[in-house]
């Protein structure tokens, strides 16, 4: 199975996804780590996150031929991509899931003002994703992130994969 770990920066996300993908002993494919792997310098320009997708979904596919469930964790903002991790997946004989990580703007601030291990996003960042993010209208699993214990929501998305 592939399960889409999406939202915006700061959101916790990628947390989230760490966690989840221990949870369900999935490879762990985040866009933060490969694009700074793949990346010199990184401006988040439409043409290097177009290249840093292709390259995630080149490595869930090689995941998904080795048996192994993947747990995605990158932004997703536009419905082309989600739709194309799902037909990807799906010709590889998996299932995705998707699960959106949302927190407040006031804790998205917080969170980015902080240096965080893998991302460089900032606010700017933030906000030109958000400008271009597109609500996902199919049915998806959406978890509010604060700064509290998440394992009940860790305990909800295993549920909500394995039974989805």
């Amino acid at each position: 199975m592939v399960v889409v770990v999406f939202g915006l920066p700061g959101s916790g996300k990628s947390y989230f996804a760490e966690r989840l993908a221990e949870g369900l002993s999935a490879v762990y494919l985040s866009s933060d780590i490969l694009r700074r792997e793949l990346l010199a310098e990184r401006k988040y320009s439409k043409d290097e996150r177009r290249y840093v997708y292709e390259c995630l979904f080149d490595r869930m596919e090689r995941a998904l031929r080795n048996k192994a469930a993947v747990v995605m964790d990158a932004t997703f903002g536009r419905r082309n991509l989600r739709e194309q991790c799902r037909q990807r997946a799906r010709a590889a004989g998996a299932p995705a899931h998707f699960i959106e990580i949302r927190a407040t703007e006031e804790l998205v601030k917080e969170r980015l003002a902080t240096t965080r291990e893998h991302s460089e996003a900032d606010l700017n960042v933030y906000q030109m994703l958000k400008q271009d993010f597109e609500a996902m209208s199919e049915p998806h699993l959406v978890i509010e992130s604060d700064n509290s214990d998440i394992s009940d929501r860790l305990m909800t998305a295993l549920s909500y994969v394995q039974h989805s």
